[in-house]
């Protein structure tokens, strides 16, 4: 049941663009959009995080999408990532 809840909190993927791969996380609620991007900024191998709009159909107002550095592996950083929002979203026992 907990890691439902953290599952549910924010999802993930990559995306290829014709320039270079980047992740985008999408929040269940925004007002995690500031506080996420500081802590994920921290990440070995994140070049910059974007807070933007999202203009897609169905999705949350809002997103961040992560720029990798140069010499990164995407699926290594979207691992690292996805592990780091889950201790972000872990309850303090």
């Amino acid at each position: 049941m907990q890691i439902y809840s953290i599952m549910r909190a924010f999802r993930s993927e990559i995306r290829n663009s014709p320039r270079e791969q980047t992740i985008k996380v999408f929040l269940k609620d925004v007002v995690y959009n500031k506080n996420i991007k500081s802590y994920l900024k921290r990440v070995k191998g994140v070049k910059f995080i974007e807070i933007r709009d999202s203009i897609e159909r169905n999705r949350i107002s809002q997103h961040l999408t992560i720029y990798k550095q140069e010499e990164v592996n995407i699926n290594e950083l979207h691992d690292t990532l996805i592990r780091s929002l889950f201790i972000y979203f872990q309850p303090i026992l």
